[in-house]
């Protein structure tokens, strides 16, 4: 269409001055055919096909010292050099970029880059996927390297930290946890390590009170510590769980059990049988005070119950009713059902109700009680205080789950699926023998895997996960998920007060999960979720944890580097199918001096043409 109407415009303009008589017509059809041959040009921005050299780009990222760049310019002699916005090395003669993508997009005839520094992120590589990649990494800096940690850590939990640290130039053999009250925990590097070698560490400490912590993880001595880094994790108190107690009799168990659970903020219901006509009530935690609920069961209060913890007869004096509501519950609204011994040690009741739930029990009859050393998920070593046990173990089922063994093997407690809930069953009689002994610490982590184990699911409510590993820091993105009600947006309240958002869109392999990414602008805590199930994130300033981020940015770029197929053809050679458009200057000056005649030809002619008339 362009070249027609200039095409046009030449035949009108050159018929106007063959009309016109007069000296130097040729000139003035020449000059018609200038001015739209021009115009045409410029409209059409006519390409030729670029044989431009490859692999003649040299990026300069971060680590990147300037005499590092200066060997390589002179040993390369790249055509250009692009200097990235966090490279400190300046060059005459580089261009300055604002990422690698705008690399990529403006100089598509590139097969080959080389990069030197600490190299990219994964968001980078992204960007920068179309060249072939080749790597002249600078050393890692002093301090640390990765380090993972729980974004999140429980009341009464072990916080692990492990990482990696590059010592100084004298080399060190310690790392330092600390918090605000002082060193928590140390560990010594094994091995004197060269400079540049990296020396791993494990850290291991349980936060006293639930809240936002801040550790300090230093190296060297204390008067003179050689690298220092914060370190953020928000401990939580155990998430309120809504319990139910059922026992045949008031015992120790459901006593010590009582504390624990009040400690942890949880609410607790509990409903005693003290004699065939009489019945103690008790709450705890629980906003209303009317006892009466718990009288006889209803629907709508096992509805706000996470767990119920019975004792075998307990349950088997349920009258139909309540029985009936009870498995109704578990089966239908995901309700979680724990049994447990009851204070006479009934064997045979016990093993009946747990065979009306459908566990399998083995060797119930060969022997008498004994006291065994028990583990569970998250304490791989047996516990070195032993607890009675019925005797006996449970035996395999299909969908069934393990939750506590003893050290030969034989499996003390089960979880099950019924139908949207959990039920599960224990033989261990007297766990409060840890409470008695000293040792309250597995006592909570006992309850801890079978409550959490048969509780209703964290989705009735909503759940947030942010990804878990190196410490946030301003202007990385991160990756939070979402689980529960159907959310289009997800609030986010910064250090400042300010009240953001996040979209969040249907995970592609889990159709329960929604993902957000949030991109922090400023350092400090930030609150993320609903009020139900808020999370807070520290970020951490973009200064900080240099060696963390270099380490992860050398990793990703060797990988990259490693796996990335060449472009066909290889350096060196010639582009094909790679186009650059011709310059323009030249159709408009063309146009100006045409049109600029044309104009001037008249007026300089004004008797010759009046003559003519």
């Amino acid at each position: 269409m362009i070249l027609l109407l200039g095409v046009v415009l030449a035949a009108v303009l050159v018929a106007g001055e063959l009309r016109r008589t007069g000296p130097r017509r040729v000139g003035r059809v020449l000059a018609s055919l200038g001015a739209a041959a021009a115009l045409t040009w410029i409209g059409l921005r006519p390409e030729r096909p670029s044989a431009e050299p490859l692999s003649d780009a040299l990026l300069v990222t971060a680590g990147a010292t300037p005499e590092r760049v200066r060997r390589l310019v002179d040993s390369l002699h790249p055509a250009r050099v692009f200097l990235l916005p966090s490279a400190k090395s300046k060059l005459a003669g580089a261009d300055a970029i604002p990422d690698a993508g705008f690399l990529a997009r403006r100089n598509p005839e590139l097969s080959s880059v080389q990069v030197t520094g600490w190299g990219l992120t994964n968001a980078e590589l992204e960007d920068l996927s179309g060249p072939e990649l080749h790597f002249d990494p600078a050393p890692v800096p002093t301090g640390f390297g990765p380090v993972t940690r729980p974004a999140r850590a429980g009341l009464g939990e072990d916080l692990v930290i492990q990482g990696e640290v590059t010592p100084g130039p004298h080399g060190t053999g310690w790392v330092y946890l600390q918090d605000p009250g002082g060193v928590v925990d140390s560990a010594r590097i094994e091995g004197k390590l060269r400079s540049g070698e990296l020396g791993r560490f494990l850290l291991r400490t349980r936060p006293r009170e639930a809240g936002r912590w801040r550790y300090v993880l230093r190296t060297g001595p204390a008067a003179l510590p050689e690298a220092a880094e914060t370190l953020a994790v928000e401990v939580a108190a155990p998430e309120g769980l809504q319990v139910l107690v059922l026992e045949g009799a008031p015992t120790f168990e459901t006593r010590y059990l009582k504390t624990w659970l009040a400690r942890g903020g949880a609410g607790l219901a509990i409903r005693s049988a003290v004699s065939r006509d009489r019945t103690r009530f008790e709450l705890v935690n629980k906003k209303t005070t009317d006892l009466s609920v718990l009288s006889v069961l209803s629907a709508n209060y096992l509805s706000g119950l996470d767990v119920v913890v019975a004792d075998s007869r307990s349950l088997s004096a349920l009258s139909s009713a309540e029985r009936s509501l009870l498995l109704g519950a578990v089966k239908n609204q995901g309700l979680g059902l724990m049994l447990v011994p009851d204070p006479a040690k009934d064997g045979a009741g016990f093993l009946a109700e747990a065979r009306s739930l459908g566990f399998k029990t083995e060797g119930a009859g060969n022997e008498e009680e004994r006291s065994v050393r028990l583990t569970w998920p998250g304490r791989p070593a047996p516990s070195q205080i032993p607890v009675p046990s019925l005797p006996g173990e449970l035996g395999p089922r299909f969908a069934v789950s393990d939750v506590v063994r003893d050290p030969v093997g034989r499996v003390l407690a089960q979880v099950a699926l019924y139908g949207a809930g959990r039920v599960g069953v224990t033989l261990v009689s007297e766990p409060s023998r840890w409470v008695l002994s000293g040792d309250r610490r597995s006592f909570a982590e006992y309850w801890s895997a079978l409550l959490g184990a048969v509780a209703r699911p964290p989705q009735a409510r909503g759940r947030l996960e942010v990804e878990s590993g190196a410490p946030s820091r301003v202007d990385q993105p991160m990756t939070v998920r979402w689980s529960g009600p159907t959310l289009g947006w997800l609030s986010v309240l910064d250090p400042t007060g300010a009240v953001d958002s996040i979209p969040l869109t249907r995970d592609r392999g889990d159709s329960t999960q929604a993902v957000g990414v949030l991109w922090p602008r400023r350092n400090g805590w930030h609150r993320l979720g609903p009020a139900s199930a808020a999370r807070w994130i520290h970020v951490e300033s973009r200064e900080s944890w240099a060696g963390a981020d270099a380490s992860a940015r050398l990793a990703n770029t060797r990988l990259a580097v490693a796996t990335r197929a060449p472009r066909a053809g290889g350096a060196g050679q010639a582009v094909s199918g790679v186009s650059r458009p011709l310059p323009l200057w030249p159709a408009f000056l063309l146009f100006i001096a045409c049109a600029g005649y044309l104009w001037w030809w008249p007026r300089a002619n004004v008797k010759a043409l009046r003559t003519e008339d």
